[in-house]
């Protein structure tokens, strides 16, 4: 499965290593297992990982992410991993490469590099990337196996998703045998930060348990739309429900505040201009004032502050 890719790794002197952007466990644990792996098996390659900050995952091949200029891509061959798609890319230069190859478990869309191994029966990218030492007969360091490990437990879902399978399970047996310290892995991906731990106190603060044991309902206030507009906290969401035991459903809005502050000015300028004029006529006609009153059976002043409030309550409520 993995031959063309390693025919254009033992070709090429510079092997650069891409993944998606905001990358999760999976995303830095097969981009460094695999580092690891070719630094391990070809000695005499030059192998870099570029990329966007690792963010809570930065303990894995301990963040240190290369800074290469352009032209370092001159004549080398750029691995991209666990990206489904072209702009999920973190750093664009991989085009820059002589050769582009891709390793990836996600559902194919279209291809983007010149050699592509793409499997959706994988749970992981870091299944892909063990299989692929495994298949190539290449030695797998101990550091690249607890990279590789961490991406597996982290893509599964600790080994809970119904994607896991007996393949899985296999794979991470040969990562095992490398001798990781699995304890330590754990440590890293339990110690929450204190914006996390905020977000799943307001998240049990304003769930609604419906009487079959399902979250029905999150509060739709501002708070929450905030909280939402950092992509790392709905898989926080997710796993602290996954803890608590409890089954759920996500639906999330795109909680853009520029969206809403340009319906509320559209709204304002809809409502302040007619506002103003029949509030000009209330002012200046008594007759206009006095046929208002009659049809909603209103004085003119009870008129008056209906129409404001209307008027100050439509690009309110667009917020």
């Amino acid at each position: 499965m993995f031959e063309a890719i390693l025919r254009e790794i033992q070709n090429h002197g510079t092997v650069i290593l891409h993944r998606h952007s905001r990358p999760d466990g999976d995303a830095l644990g097969s981009q460094f297992g695999l580092k690891y792996i070719l630094q391990a098996n070809f000695p005499d390659k030059t192998v870099y990982a570029v990329g966007d900050d690792p963010g809570n995952y930065r303990f894995i091949g301990g963040g240190a992410l290369d800074e290469i200029p352009d032209s370092a891509y001159e004549g080398a061959l750029a691995i991209i991993l666990d990206s489904g798609a072209a702009s999920l890319i973190s750093d664009e230069r991989y085009r820059l490469a002589a050769k582009t190859a891709r390793i990836d478990h996600h559902i194919f869309t279209g291809k983007i590099a010149d050699e592509e191994v793409i499997d959706s029966t994988y749970e992981s990218c870091c299944g892909l990337i063990t299989e692929f030492a495994m298949e190539c007969g290449l030695a797998l360091p101990a550091e690249a196996a607890k990279a590789l490990y961490t991406g597996m437990i982290t893509d599964s879902g600790r080994f809970r998703f119904r994607e896991v399978s007996g393949e899985t399970m296999r794979l991470a047996g040969l990562i095992l045998d490398q001798g990781i310290d699995t304890e330590n892995i754990y440590a890293n991906l339990y110690l929450d930060e204190v914006e996390k731990l905020r977000f799943e106190s307001y998240v049990h603060r304003k769930m609604k348990i419906s009487e079959n044991g399902v979250l029905q309902a999150l509060q739709p206030g501002k708070t929450l739309g905030v909280l939402f507009r950092n992509n790392d906290s709905l898989p926080a969401l997710c796993d602290a429900l996954l803890r608590a035991g409890i089954p759920f459903t996500v639906s999330r809005k795109d909680g853009k505040l520029g969206k809403n502050v340009a319906k509320a000015l559209l709204g304002l300028v809809l409502a302040v201009v007619p506002t103003t004029v029949v509030l000009a006529l209330l002012w200046y006609d008594n007759d206009f004032t006095n046929l208002l009153s009659g049809i909603f059976n209103f004085n003119a002043l009870n008129l008056f502050s209906h129409i404001l409030s209307i008027a100050i309550g439509i690009p309110i409520s667009l917020l």
